[in-house]
């Protein structure tokens, strides 16, 4: 994959991200994906 490949991905998550399209945004992440968040324990 290129890099300009994961650069359009990455604006297609964040913009659906911002339009609360949660399930699209979901559907851009692998499969491995963590979140890590400040004050939180756990993944």
């Amino acid at each position: 994959m290129t890099s300009e490949q994961n650069k359009e991905i990455v604006l297609n998550f964040y913009q659906s991200f911002d339009n609360r399209q949660k399930d699209e945004a979901m559907e851009l992440l692998s499969f491995y994906f963590v979140a890590h968040l400040a004050g939180i324990t756990q993944p």
